[in-house]
């Protein structure tokens, strides 16, 4: 299960990866959407092309390097 806290800026590791067999965390840092804001995620969206963060459950999509290294895409599955 991977938990992030958005409430908290780019710069710290704020995605969290539970392994709940072995009952065990790790942190790590995580981008925001382009469209979400700078340091802070302020606003957010579902909508396709937005390029802002999504709240709530995802799934991820397939891996690909960006611009940062290697990355999952996000797709947020609650309204709103």
């Amino acid at each position: 299960m991977a938990v992030i806290d958005y409430t908290k800026p780019s710069f710290v590791k704020r995605l969290f990866i539970y392994d709940v067999q072995s009952a065990t965390a790790a942190r790590y840092l995580v981008a925001h959407g382009k469209g979400s804001g700078f340091i802070y995620a302020r606003d957010f969206s579902n909508e396709v092309n937005s390029n802002k963060s999504s709240k709530g459950f995802f799934i991820t999509g397939e891996m690909f390097v960006g611009d940062h290294g290697p990355s999952l895409p996000l797709h947020g599955l609650q309204e709103g």
